[in-house]
């Protein structure tokens, strides 16, 4: 039997030696792991083959959704109805991370109609091109009641640009105001709704990222006066939030200003969601009545309809109506801007907590649509059914682009890496030279992933 080699302390000379051959090693791996993603993603597939006829052109991949049939709460038809599609999924990492996405920003996404080449209008509101996270707003034109809802999604196009987000054209539906609270409080559904902030943190919201307002440093934010956001006829109002106090008033919305006009969503002295509005004459109609009292720490969907043909406010917590109030007053127009989080003239009324998914829309949205809406946030991904990825059969054109986008990517992660090498390499104090990497030339990377399927196949016999 050999004896084991004893090793012996190294010198100098072979500690600089070894440092090289370490870095070398290091870059070649990462221009192997590179160039074995494009093999991976763009050279083989072991799934479906979809056909070009009825799909997208220039995507490498698509995967079929299909949206729970109990999503639709009541027996009629909701239409133009944005849809949360949120999931986790592998493929949908960039291809960096071992996925099959080319941007980072989720660019090369896009959702169509079950058929495969009628696009949906969408909005990201997050993605994580790291963990394959996306939570996308689907405008989906009918959802049946006791029916699943199908659609795909279509993923890895390296000529895409743009996002493809139509965020405007998402929010149609009568929507005048969307606020996902994430890194911005801008309306995402228009570009006149700049947010003026004071205060306020961005924290895990019910859908991706919330905002955290604090009384005590009078967290909020003001929009200028802005017309379609100033009713005196039918409209809903709605958001998720989040109590860290309970026993007093907190605005969640309002427009209410120092004269008649406006309305406002809040929390009550009595811990009920309210809702109130002034007349021409000055005078407040406030939703009264016995309620559920709201507890702290803890998630509540709330909304509130008023409806001027029948003279009556509704209120909703997590889809199902709350308190009900009818009068013959109408609200009056308002002169005063929104604000979220406080009453302009009330310093009283400061929110304490989180709020998420801000909407204000003109209409009368009836149960079943705020139902539903409740549902879709509230359940998330456990509507989602997602089906095995089908490889796309594509263009020459398509082909050819994405293999360039996948050799400027690999070139770019060589120049990254030995750069760092070199960097690493004078830190440890073994000078400036340049590590010995092996050639990453197309021709060769190929050549040693060819060896590398001739050895798997192989060893697999």
């Amino acid at each position: 039997m050999k004896k084991r080699l004893q090793l012996k302390p190294k010198t100098k000379l072979k500690t600089r030696l070894s440092v090289k051959l370490t870095v070398g090693v290091a870059a070649f791996a990462t221009l192997v792991a590179v160039a074995f993603l494009a093999y991976y993603n763009f050279g083989t597939s072991t799934d479906s083959i979809a056909g070009n006829e009825n799909s997208l052109s220039g995507f490498n991949w698509r995967k079929r959704i299909s949206i729970a049939k109990d999503l639709v709460k009541g027996n009629s038809e909701l239409y133009n109805f944005p849809v949360l599609v949120s999931l986790i999924d592998p493929d949908l990492r960039h291809v960096s991370s071992g996925g099959k996405m080319t941007s980072k920003n989720g660019n090369d996404i896009r959702f169509s109609k079950s058929g495969g080449n009628t696009l949906l209008p969408f909005q990201i509101e997050e993605y994580n091109p790291l963990t394959g996270a996306l939570n996308a707003w689907v405008n989906i034109d009918t959802l049946r009641p006791g029916v699943n809802t199908e659609l795909l999604i279509y993923y890895s196009n390296s000529s895409v640009m743009n996002t493809g987000n139509t965020g405007e054209i998402t929010w149609e539906n009568g929507f005048k105001g969307v606020w996902h609270m994430g890194s911005t409080l801008n309306g995402n559904n228009s570009r006149k709704l700049r947010a003026t902030i004071s205060g306020t943190s961005i924290v895990e919201g019910k859908v991706g990222k919330a905002r955290s307002f604090n009384p005590e440093s009078k967290d909020y934010a003001s929009f200028e006066y802005n017309e379609e956001l100033n009713k005196n006829t039918d409209f809903t109002v709605g958001a998720w939030i989040y109590l860290k106090e309970t026993g007093r008033e907190q605005v969640i919305v309002s427009n209410q200003g120092d004269q008649p006009g406006g309305y406002r969503l809040f929390i009550g002295n009595d811990d009920q969601a309210a809702i109130d509005y002034i007349s021409e004459t000055g005078k407040k109609t406030l939703i009264s009545g016995n309620g559920e009292k709201l507890k702290k720490e803890r998630w509540y969907h709330i909304a509130a309809v008023y409806s001027e043909k029948d003279n009556k406010l509704v209120t909703f917590i997590d889809g199902i109506s709350d308190r009900t109030f009818t009068n013959d007053r109408k609200p009056a127009l308002t002169a005063a801007a929104l604000q979220i989080g406080r009453d302009q003239f009330n310093n009283k009324s400061y929110f304490n907590g989180y709020i998420d998914e801000l909407r204000i829309a003109a209409g009368e949205r009836n149960q079943a649509w705020i139902a539903t809406e409740f549902y879709n946030q509230f359940k998330g991904k456990d509507l989602l059914t997602v089906y095995i990825a089908e490889e796309q059969e594509m263009d020459a054109v398509s082909i050819q682009k994405n293999k360039d986008a996948m050799n400027d990517m690999a070139a770019g992660a060589s120049a990254k890496e030995n750069a760092a090498n070199q960097l690493k390499a004078k830190k440890l104090g073994t000078g400036t030279q340049s590590p010995q990497t092996v050639s990453g030339s197309a021709e060769v990377i190929q050549a040693r992933l060819n060896n590398i399927k001739r050895v798997n196949e192989k060893n697999s016999r």
